[in-house]
C-alpha cells in the first residue's frame, strides 16, 4: 500500500481488505485499490457472512482478475459485501467458485458496478449473481451498473429489492435458475438492454421480471429473450414500466405476462413460440403493441 506492506498471505479477501482499510482515513473523495492478480478466498470463518467490505469513498478495481470462492460447507462467502456504505465502486471483476452471492449490496448510496462477470456453476440456489437490496433497514439509492454478464447461476442473475434511483446499462444472463434481471420494489430508473438465454427454463421466472410493487418510472430500452420460462413478466402490483422493444422467442410459458400490473407499456417488437405469446390478467391502463400478441 503506497510502498508499504499491509498483508502477507494467500487469502484474497484479507489482502484486499487490508489495502482498503489503509487508504486515507476520513476521506471525502474516492481512493482506489488496484488488484493486480487473481486469487482465492478460502472458506467461511464465522460468525458473519465473509467478504471484502469496502469503506466509504472507495474504488475496488480488479483489472479483469478473478476472485475464486473456494468455500466449504455452507455457502457463506460473498466476494464483495457492502453494508451501509456510501460512494463506492467495484470494477472489472470475474467471480467464480461457490459464493453465496457474487456481489451483495445492502442499504448503500451511490453504488457503481462496472464490467462485472460472474460464472458460478458450482454454487447452490441460495443467492443471485448480483443483489442490491434494503437489507439493513433502509432502501439503497443511486445504483449504477454499466455491464453485468452472469452465467450458470442457480438463482437470479441480477436482482434489486428496495432501490430508489438506478441506471443499468446491459445485463447479459445465460443459464440461470431464475430471472435474468429481477426488479423488486425498485423505482425511478432506466435499463438499456437485457439479453437472456435459458433463464428459468423449467419454471415461471423470466428474462426480465418486475415484481413486489415495482415502479413507477421504470424505462427499459430492449429485452431479448430465448428459451426461458417467460420473456417479460410483471406481477404483484408493479406499475409504471415502459419497454421500448422486445424480441422474445421459445418460452416455456407466456412470452409476455402482465398479472396484477398497471400503467405498463411495451411499445414494439415481436413474440414467437410462446405458450401463449401474451396474456394479461387483472391488468389496467396498459398497452402491448407487439407482433404476435393478439390480445382482446
Amino acid at each position: 500500500m503506497n510502498g508499504d506492506t499491509v498483508f502477507v498471505g494467500n487469502d484474497m479477501i484479507a489482502a484486499v481488505q487490508a489495502a482498503a482499510d489503509n487508504l486515507t482515513p476520513g476521506r471525502t473523495t474516492k481512493e482506489t485499490v488496484n488488484i493486480r492478480s487473481s486469487g482465492s478466498t478460502g472458506s467461511f470463518q464465522g460468525p458473519d457472512v465473509r467478504g471484502i467490505r469496502p469503506p466509504n469513498f472507495t474504488i475496488l478495481d480488479f483489472h479483469g482478475n478473478t476472485v475464486k470462492v473456494n468455500d466449504t460447507g455452507e455457502e457463506l462467502v460473498v466476494p464483495v459485501l457492502a453494508r451501509r456504505v456510501n460512494d463506492f465502486e467495484v470494477r472489472n471483476i470475474l467471480i467464480t467458485g461457490n459464493p453465496r452471492y457474487g456481489i451483495w449490496v445492502q442499504t448503500c448510496t451511490n453504488i457503481v458496478l462496472s464490467n462485472i462477470s460472474v460464472n458460478i456453476p458450482e454454487a447452490s440456489s441460495i443467492g443471485p449473481g448480483i443483489r442490491v437490496n434494503n437489507g439493513r433497514g433502509d432502501i439503497s439509492r443511486n445504483l449504477t451498473i454499466d455491464t453485468a454478464r452472469i452465467m450458470n447461476a442457480a438463482n437470479h442473475a441480477v436482482e434489486t429489492f428496495g432501490v430508489d434511483g438506478f441506471r443499468i446499462g446491459t445485463v447479459e444472463a445465460f443459464n440461470t435458475g431464475k430471472s435474468g434481471l429481477q426488479l423488486n420494489d425498485t423505482r425511478y430508473g432506466t435499463v438499456g438492454t437485457v439479453i437472456g438465454d435459458r433463464n428459468s427454463p423449467g419454471d415461471g421466472f423470466a428474462t426480465l421480471r418486475v415484481a413486489n410493487g415495482n415502479g413507477p418510472n421504470v424505462r427499459i430500452g430492449r429485452v431479448v429473450s430465448r428459451n426461458s420460462g417467460r420473456g417479460f413478466f410483471s406481477v404483484s402490483g408493479s406499475r409504471g414500466t415502459t419497454i421500448d422493444s422486445v424480441d422474445i422467442a421459445n418460452t416455456r410459458l407466456q412470452g409476455i405476462f402482465l398479472e396484477d400490473a398497471s400503467d405498463t407499456r411495451i411499445l414494439s417488437g415481436t413474440v414467437t413460440n410462446g405458450n401463449p405469446n401474451c396474456q394479461l390478467v387483472r391488468t389496467q391502463r396498459s398497452v402491448v403493441n407487439v407482433a404476435g400478441c393478439n390480445l382482446p
